[in-house]
């Protein structure tokens, strides 16, 4: 009887699992997405600028709206936490940034695919260029917003050094970790269309457990855990803290490094199995 049952689940993960060849098709897709810069920078910033057409500022709402709800925001949670507004305001004004970025990228990444229908159907190129183009999208919004930074620093007096530097390598990292979760992400989205609205659901709930409004000593014992295993707070002090002139904690590193390596062991074979089936699932 145990024999029949493991050779059952044998039969199963056989199944579910791709082989060799399904696993150097996926990974020939992803390198083959990323060689195709130039259709997936084309079609970004064909859509940032679809989306501003005929605007008098063009893409420049965004750093507008953005800057607009840091200075409502910080002059009313810097009295609710009681924090002076000179500390506290570029410390929500990292945080919101680089939230937003990775708010606005994981519900893009979540419906890239459904939202490609026409490119996928009539290109038979690489099915990754969808999660490139939505990453390069946010990161060109990204990038307008970046433009507050240097005005919050001057009018707070922030302490910046060489330590800003660290910003990159975290961002990278983030980015590797939210791009190996989209090779997940996107299929199943595509599949169930309802797990899209799951998605963007969650990513207000998180807003509210990640410490982008508060800071995280303010949580205390009870409720680190929320700090500890929650990935977008990992991936937030990597970037925010040397925005800021500190050194992240080393435990932060290790724990986005934990997350995109087990997110690279589930992604790959994932996507290998299912990457056939997308355009049918349009």
């Amino acid at each position: 009887m145990g024999d029949g049952n493991s050779m059952m689940i044998a039969g199963r993960l056989t199944v579910l699992l791709p082989d060799r060849d399904g696993l150097s098709a996926a990974l020939h897709d992803i390198i083959e997405g990323g060689r195709a810069w130039r259709s997936w920078w084309v079609l970004a910033a064909n859509d940032v600028r679809q989306r501003y057409r005929r605007s008098a500022i063009g893409q420049f709402w965004v750093t507008l709206s953005m800057g607009l709800t840091i200075l409502g925001m910080g002059i009313v949670y810097s009295a609710i936490f009681r924090q002076p507004a000179e500390n506290y305001i570029p410390f929500l004004a990292t945080g919101m940034i680089v939230w937003s970025f990775f708010q606005a990228t994981i519900n893009d990444l979540a419906v890239a695919f459904s939202q490609s229908e026409v490119y996928l159907r009539s290109y038979p190129g690489p099915r990754t260029v969808p999660l490139f183009r939505c990453l390069v999208r946010n990161l060109i919004h990204m990038a307008h917003n970046l433009v507050l930074l240097p005005i919050v620093w001057v009018l707070y007096g922030a302490p910046l050094d060489s330590t800003i530097l660290l910003a990159v390598p975290g961002a990278l990292l983030s980015i590797a970790t939210i791009g190996a979760g989209s090779l997940v992400l996107a299929p199943l989205c595509t599949r169930f269309r309802d797990l899209s609205q799951i998605v963007q659901n969650a990513m207000q709930l998180l807003f509210f457990v990640t410490p982008v409004i508060f800071r995280p000593q303010q949580l205390g014992d009870q409720l680190s855990f929320l700090l500890h295993f929650n990935p977008l707070a990992n991936m937030l002090e990597i970037v925010r803290a040397p925005l800021l002139g500190e050194v992240p904690q080393m435990h932060h590193y290790l724990m986005v490094l934990m997350y995109l390596a087990a997110g690279l062991a589930v992604a790959l074979p994932f996507y290998a199995r299912f990457r056939g089936r997308i355009v049918y699932w349009l």
